[in-house]
């Protein structure tokens, strides 16, 4: 009988410690891939170099600056608008636009989405000012506008933007980003991003 009890017991104990070896063992591994990981940062700030970019004489861009600060490459970087809001100037009552997700992509090459290596940066086009003529228009660099967007009749006011910035094996950030526009190409400022949620 005592040979059963001490197998029984070695065989409990084999398991429990199998167990709790296998526990420790994820465990170690979760807290090094979350060590390890891709993380995003958000900048939208008038007095960063990159946000907001003069190219005389008729045109103007205001950027958002995505930045990785963890320990590993973010691999399909993807920044999206959720919700797009104005409101004219001298008017209370303002305009959304959150049916469509508005895909934002990467400055002067267009790329969607990308890769970004730890400690680097890249900028992404969120809307440009240009006179071509007389008049200054405002513009938006989304990867595919919707037509209807066009229906809208921006023009001077204030603007924000929800964004939705992901990557793989990184958290979600989301943000509100904002500026004001009167109307003429240097009466365009960047007031700023808030964290959402």
């Amino acid at each position: 009988m005592a040979q059963t009890t001490d197998w029984i017991v070695l065989a409990v104990t084999a398991l429990t410690g199998g167990a709790a070896g296998a526990f420790i063992t994820q465990f170690i591994q979760r807290r090094i891939t979350r060590f390890l990981r891709p993380r995003l940062s958000l900048v939208f700030q008038s007095d960063v170099d990159g946000c907001d970019v003069p190219v005389p004489p008729t045109q103007r861009f205001f950027r958002l600056k995505v930045i990785n600060n963890g320990r590993s490459v973010a691999e399909n970087v993807n920044v999206s608008i959720t919700r797009l809001t104005f409101t004219p100037e001298g008017e209370s009552a303002a305009r959304t636009f959150q049916e469509e997700v508005l895909d934002l992509q990467v400055s002067l090459t267009g790329d969607y989405p990308f890769r970004l290596p730890t400690e680097s940066h890249r900028f992404m086009d969120v809307c440009y000012f240009s006179q071509p003529y007389e008049s200054i228009d405002i513009g938006f660099a989304f990867r595919k506008p919707p037509s209807r967007l066009l229906t809208y009749g921006f023009g001077a006011g204030s603007y924000s933007a929800q964004l939705l910035a992901s990557a793989d094996d990184a958290d979600s950030k989301r943000a509100e980003i904002k500026w004001v526009w009167d109307g003429t190409l240097d009466g365009a400022c960047i007031v700023g991003l808030g964290r959402m949620g």
